[in-house]
């Protein structure tokens, strides 16, 4: 969102049409004011993607997004944590000769696992393994 001028918000999305699928990624950022930027967001989205499912992740210590999002009626299915690794702050790891590519005979048991663990999801993993 912004002006002639200035940058007043940023919203990263990864929109599926083909599945009406929208997911918000990294969140809204706001220069100020975040309700005001998060609601115009909002708006745009359900004009544009009426009727898509929609999935945003924020961890809970990011209560501003938390509460604007039941605001206008979301479900708090739980709480993600946000990860960052900073470039000086990466440490390189040379022994990688035990990770390998998961061999198509293992391709059952990953999707049992992980939708066991993440149920109702959009990321099913039948569907991360069509997107590798």
């Amino acid at each position: 969102m912004a002006d002639d001028k200035n940058i007043h918000g940023l919203l990263a999305l990864y929109i599926e049409p083909k599945d009406m699928y929208v997911e918000v990624i990294g969140g809204v950022f706001a220069k100020s004011s975040y309700e005001v930027i998060a609601k115009k967001f909002f708006e745009y989205l359900r004009g544009k993607y009426q009727g898509y499912r929609y999935d945003a992740a924020y961890p809970k210590e990011n209560q501003q997004a938390i509460n604007f999002m039941q605001s206008v009626g979301a479900k708090l299915l739980g709480y993600d944590y946000e990860l960052r690794l900073r470039r000086n702050s990466y440490i390189s790891m040379t022994e990688n000769d035990r990770v390998t590519r998961l061999e198509e005979a293992y391709y059952k048991r990953f999707t049992d696992l992980h939708d066991m663990f993440n149920q109702g999801v959009y990321w099913t993993g039948d569907r991360l393994l069509k997107e590798r």
